[in-house]
């Protein structure tokens, strides 16, 4: 078994798991922890609590990944169309809400991708520690 460890191509593929493991993780934490802090700030520093729906709007974009990565156009197309009628400012709840709602969706989309390539590594590792196992121990 030490051998299959000490193999260059297997201690890589262990590495790139890790790695990507750990960007799912930290990208993870970032989509759940960062409207919690950011959001509540932006709503003392406009002195408008009602920006705090953003925290549920923002996890409701997470959510939708899951459900139905699609969705975020909808919204792309209904909020051009708000800010064709009525202008484009940085302060309308539209505009903020939806930025909200990208970062959740654009944040937990990218954890997303960082686990499936986790997984992939993952398969790949033990689908070689098979074929090692297989190999090495002789049918009786």
């Amino acid at each position: 078994m030490s051998e299959f460890l000490d193999q260059e191509s297997n201690h890589k593929d262990a590495k790139n798991a890790y790695r990507e493991y750990f960007r799912y993780s930290l990208t993870t934490r970032i989509a759940v922890i960062a409207p919690l802090i950011v959001i509540p700030i932006l709503s003392l520093l406009l002195n408008d609590w009602w920006l705090l729906v953003g925290i549920i709007i923002a996890y409701i974009g997470g959510y939708f990944v899951l459900l139905e990565p699609g969705i975020i156009y909808i919204f792309y197309l209904i909020a051009i169309i708000y800010w064709v009628k009525y202008g484009f400012k940085i302060h309308q709840y539209v505009t903020i809400f939806l930025l909200c709602y990208m970062f959740g969706h654009w944040s937990f989309a990218k954890a997303q991708v960082f686990k499936s390539k986790a997984e992939k590594w993952k398969e790949g590792i033990n689908k070689k520690m098979e074929e090692y196992i297989n190999n090495e121990i002789e049918p009786l």
